[in-house]
């Protein structure tokens, strides 16, 4: 699972990933959501070098059960991508999944 965490267009001082919904970031929503997911053996988030710890920071706190890795991202979204890639697995399907979306089901992600 790759998760791409990019700066926001909405005029906000810092990544909407930041911002709180429902009490939690959306981030920390978004990759709650995934890891709860059976479908999904692991996560590749990928943000903004200058977003990194902050993601880190977050993402360690949930004390998530699945693997979660982070890696800096790129100038454009493929580029970031590919940054994940070269850390994924061989094997297996791969879900990639914009992180401002944070309202994601597991009945949507099996789709």
């Amino acid at each position: 699972m790759l998760l791409l965490v990019r700066e926001s267009e909405l005029g906000l001082k810092r990544n909407k990933l930041f911002v709180p919904l429902f009490h939690e970031p959306i981030i920390v929503q978004t990759v709650k959501a995934l890891a709860n997911s059976q479908l999904i053996d692991q996560l590749i988030v990928v943000a903004d070098s200058k977003d990194v710890l902050e993601v880190r920071t977050l993402i360690l706190q949930c004390g998530l059960a699945k693997p979660c890795r982070i890696v800096s991202g790129a100038s454009e979204r493929q580029y970031s991508i590919a940054n994940a890639l070269a850390v994924a697995p061989d094997s297996g399907l791969l879900l990639i999944h914009d992180g401002a979306r944070p309202l994601l089901t597991v009945g949507l992600s099996k789709k």
